[in-house]
């Protein structure tokens, strides 16, 4: 027996927070409100972690970064359609955490009351077209479960 005991090596994962594509039951654990540095851009981090009792990946996290203007102008938004479409993404994932559009201008403030929420999240796991090596693991669906 080798490092792996019994199990062929190529089986085993190389990335050790691997998801395989699917929907999961999940809790959102973690919605922080960042800058990042680089580049100055503001933006939402959830994070996901998989509570299915049956699932392999019970315990892995999976996260989602929305971004965000907040010094956005009517004008700017009329102008800039990456900005319209990032704003777009902002909503739609806001809608898919049940956040009323009423209350999406005031999040910041509400966001603790959606931590410890239950959501399936939909994983697809991409290549990045230049760099195939590099893999990207994204959240294409939120929905909350069905009481």
């Amino acid at each position: 027996m080798g490092l792996f005991g019994e199990v062929d090596a190529a089986d085993v994962p190389d990335d050790p927070f691997h998801v395989d594509n699917g929907t999961y039951l999940t809790v959102l654990t973690e919605l922080k409100f960042l800058e990042r540095n680089s580049d100055g851009q503001h933006g939402v981090s959830a994070k996901f972690a998989i509570t299915e009792d049956d699932s392999p990946f019970t315990g892995n996290t999976v996260q989602a970064w929305k971004n965000y203007y907040p010094d956005a102008t009517e004008e700017e938004l009329k102008e800039n359609n990456d900005m319209r479409k990032d704003l777009a993404r902002l909503k739609q994932f806001l809608l898919s955490l049940g956040v009323p559009e009423t209350d999406m201008d005031k999040f910041e403030q509400l966001a603790d009351e959606y931590v410890g929420r239950e959501y399936y999240v939909t994983v697809k796991n991409t290549e990045d077209q230049k760099e195939p090596s590099k893999k990207y693991r994204n959240i294409t669906r939120i929905r909350i479960p069905e009481e």
